[in-house]
């Protein structure tokens, strides 16, 4: 890759950062139109339900997701290096993987699927409602590890625009099913997760077809190895320890809140469908920094890849000004859009102003965690999230066994997650950051100096 001036390197990574947020903003648009459709035709039971739902589906997924950050970072250094056959090696071993896992995945799914709803402090019925809306979005976890393979692929290569086209056709398609499968069928959230199923399956077989054409034209034997799909797993199973802890720390704040009350698990919910555009927005930055940076480094260009990185942060902290003013500001009336219930709409605000205070933290930590995945400096990534989810948790245990169980309750126990987690995440990325030891690793593994 050339080297770029300071102005036309922010205007590179604005680009890549906007494309990879055009795919993955999907998600969080497909669950708005779930939280809006639940909160406004079958109430705040079946709501509570999709949070605690949600939060347990996405645990057992987030076991997959490095296959995304591993494959971007892979794909993205062998090309840059113009070792176009390992990147073809690579990309074939990742979606045997991914087969190979959604298939595990869906195994531990459907046995986790009740008992995983009594982890949860909640009323038997938003615990049945979880369940209904699990048994109908499940049926794509065969294919959803997949999808996210292909997504790290094309990232990669540096294909955006097909995965946003994909995406965007997959979630223009959601909309109509879930309502037909709700008001027509009278499906209830069993239909909610159905349609998003269906959907996502699509999406994965329309993923494969374009990840198909694109490898073909390096005219390489496309052929899996036992060891390189070995190897793909090994080298992710650092992300995948982060991603677990994550995760598990997601879900016992889900059941601190849950102790506070439905009201409380429904609000949380609601804050989540704006916060969640957050978090997508920091990590486009962050996958396009993991792709830039892992270019960098396959062209052994280590100060090209210090100061691409020292760009995204400022890139990404002027971002996190203006989403926390939307934080901050649309806190106070985004929640009447999903629920008329007062006492829900207090607890989203409350959620809401909170996480506008913490984006700072959360956009510095993002951007180096991207150009950590890159050097496959993972192991530290693993090492930082297992150390702030064990003070968390303490912490947050202490939280709710002495506050009352009321609305400033409420706030400290958000307050934990904020202050604690994503605190002590953004401190030890600034430590690594800071000592160069990352690029040291890089340096180790294409076998020169950086100095």
């Amino acid at each position: 890759m050339p080297k770029l001036s300071s102005r036309k390197e922010y205007a590179h990574l604005i680009k890549i950062s906007l494309s990879v947020l055009s795919q993955t903003v999907i998600l969080p648009l497909a669950i708005t139109v779930d939280t809006a459709i639940v909160g406004r035709l079958l109430g705040t039971v079946e709501l509570a339900g999709l949070s605690v739902g949600a939060v347990i589906m996405n645990t057992i997924l987030g076991i997959g997701v490095f296959i995304i950050f591993s494959t971007n970072a892979a794909v993205a250094q062998h090309i840059g290096a113009g070792q176009n056959k390992k990147a073809v090696d690579t990309i074939i071993n990742t979606i045997v993987l991914g087969v190979l896992l959604g298939a595990a995945l869906t195994v531990l799914g459907y046995t986790l699927l009740r008992p995983a709803t009594y982890a949860f402090d909640v009323m038997p019925e938003v615990r049945e409602a979880a369940q209904f809306y699990m048994m109908g979005y499940m049926v794509c976890f065969p294919a959803i590890v997949v999808d996210m393979g292909c997504s790290g692929i094309l990232r990669g290569l540096r294909k955006y625009k097909p995965l946003t086209i994909a995406s965007f056709s997959s979630f223009a398609l959601n909309i109509p099913m879930v309502l037909i499968f709700v008001q027509v069928f009278h499906m209830g959230l069993f239909g909610t997760g159905l349609a998003a199923a269906i959907t996502i399956w699509l999406e994965t077989i329309v993923k494969l077809i374009i990840v198909w054409r694109h490898v073909r034209q390096f005219n390489y034997k496309l052929r899996p190895s036992l060891d390189g799909v070995l190897t793909s797993f090994n080298e992710g199973v650092p992300i995948l320890v982060r991603e677990i802890v994550m995760w598990t720390t997601n879900l016992f704040l889900v059941y601190s809140i849950g102790v506070i009350g439905t009201a409380a698990v429904a609000g949380a919910q609601v804050s989540e469908t704006l916060w969640v555009y957050v978090i997508f927005v920091l990590d486009s930055i962050s996958q396009a920094i993991t792709t830039l940076v892992g270019e960098r480094i396959g062209e052994k260009d280590w100060i090209g890849a210090k100061e691409t990185l020292r760009r995204a942060i400022k890139l990404s902290l002027g971002y996190a000004g203006v989403l926390s003013l939307v934080l901050l500001g649309g806190g106070w009336f985004v929640p009447y859009i999903f629920t008329s219930d007062s006492e829900v709409i207090v607890f989203a605000i409350a959620a809401l102003i909170e996480g506008g205070l913490v984006v700072f933290h959360m956009a510095y930590t993002f951007v180096v965690d991207g150009a950590l995945i890159a050097s496959k400096d993972t192991k530290y990534l693993a090492f930082v999230s297992v150390v702030a989810s064990i003070v968390y948790i303490g912490s947050a245990f202490v939280a709710i066994n002495l506050v009352p169980h009321d609305f400033w309750g409420f706030i400290i126990v958000y307050g934990c997650y904020d202050g604690v987690f994503i605190g002590i995440r953004a401190l030890l990325a600034k430590f690594r950051h800071n000592s160069d030891r990352w690029l040291r690793l890089a340096r180790k593994e294409v076998g020169t100096s950086f100095e």
